[in-house]
């Protein structure tokens, strides 16, 4: 049903350029993180409230990503009043 889903929204684009290569590297990536976070999560709320499961995993993504946004040199904060 999910490769259903990705040739559909793929659609007649189903080049084999390096562009799309790595594109669709990412997306496997990004399914591979998104499973390990659900079987985490679903683990942990065993034992854990809701409550407690969110905090943990902001502070565990937080501790993560902030210093790949600071190596990358991203904005912390809005630049101007419309972000």
């Amino acid at each position: 049903m999910a490769l259903a889903g990705a040739v559909l929204l793929v659609g007649g684009d189903l080049g084999l350029g390096a562009r799309q290569l790595f594109g669709g590297a990412l997306a496997v990536l990004a399914a591979v993180f998104y499973a390990g976070y659900i079987l985490a999560a679903s683990k942990l709320r065993s034992t854990l409230s809701t409550a407690a499961v969110m905090t943990y995993g902001g502070v565990v993504t937080c501790t993560v990503l902030l210093p790949v946004a600071l190596v990358a040199g991203e904005n912390l904060l809005a630049t101007t009043f419309f972000g």
